[in-house]
């Protein structure tokens, strides 16, 4: 198909499934994200047959994932919470607005394209009880993260909701996630179900959630999300800056920083959860975009 550039929606279905299939054998159906671009061929009404930039990365990075899949492992015991790592994640989108109260846009001079910006912030908190210590990070969200994104949307809290939880798994050392389970937290019911399907609409979302699964299925982690209102939420008090707050609720405890590591979203992510080797088109326009802002 990458050979002919062809791709008619019967193949696309056809491929769709024996992918599908493949990937619910694979540790946490990773490489359900990249078929969207399959699903969005199966069910176009236009007829083309012509595969695009979108359809030839997405194709690529299910063949690079095909030669190192990941087995399924199904735990036989229960390992005790004692060895469960406890995750709360957030984000912070506030609007920039102009002089009449009307949302502040940018433009790259390079494409064309425009993002709406704010001051905006992603964090998380972490308990780790066999250590009985807590942990946190925090990052302002540049222009850079953002023109990864989808240009033209008033809000990308979504998306940014769906980076924190990801940014978790990328900034902790690896041997406080390897083999263990853990409860994630999350305060946006889209972005929790986004990342317990593996899936996504929306082409930077999808980004986002394959660069997590697959870093999680590099690191055998298993996680269980959860819902939880906003103001139960631990991980809104760093990303607003509520320092003592945060220190109550962690009950005294001084909570250790790690530096916040945002996993590259331009693309979609290598089988060991690094970036994309697919040839994906990169959203990143360099530093020169014409925009000079900076959300946060």
């Amino acid at each position: 198909m990458l050979a002919e550039g062809k791709l008619s929606r019967a193949e696309a279905a056809s491929l769709r499934g024996k992918l599908y299939f493949t990937s619910t054998t694979a540790f946490g159906g990773v490489g359900r994200a990249p078929l969207q671009a399959l699903a969005e061929r199966q069910y176009s009404k236009h007829g083309g047959q012509q595969v695009g930039d979108k359809l030839h990365s997405a194709i690529e990075a299910m063949i690079e994932l095909l030669l190192g899949l990941p087995a399924r492992q199904i735990p036989l015991f229960d390992r005790g919470r004692e060895r469960c790592v406890y995750i709360w994640s957030d984000a912070m989108w506030e609007p920039v607005q102009g002089r009449y109260g009307e949302a502040v846009k940018v433009w790259d001079d390079e494409t064309g394209e425009y993002f709406y910006i704010a001051a905006a912030t992603l964090a998380f908190a972490v308990y780790l009880p066999w250590l009985d210590e807590w942990v946190y990070g925090d990052k302002d969200v540049g222009i850079e993260t953002i023109r990864m994104m989808v240009p033209g949307k008033k809000t990308y809290i979504g998306q940014l909701e769906q980076l924190a939880a990801a940014s978790v798994v990328y900034s902790l050392p690896e041997e406080w996630l390897r083999d263990r389970d853990g409860f994630m937290w999350i305060d946006n019911m889209g972005a929790k179900y986004s990342l317990q399907k593996g899936s996504a609409r929306q082409d930077d979302s999808a980004r986002i959630v394959d660069a997590f699964a697959k870093k999680v299925a590099q690191l055998r982690f298993r996680p269980w999300f959860e819902y939880v209102p906003s103001a139960q939420n631990i991980a809104d008090l760093p990303s607003r800056g509520k320092w003592a707050r945060f220190a109550e609720v962690t009950a005294g405890r001084k909570a250790r920083r790690v530096p916040m590591v945002v996993p590259d979203f331009s693309g979609w992510s290598s089988v060991s959860g690094g970036a994309s080797r697919s040839g994906a088109r990169n959203r990143r326009r360099g530093s020169r975009g014409g925009t000079g802002a900076h959300p946060g």
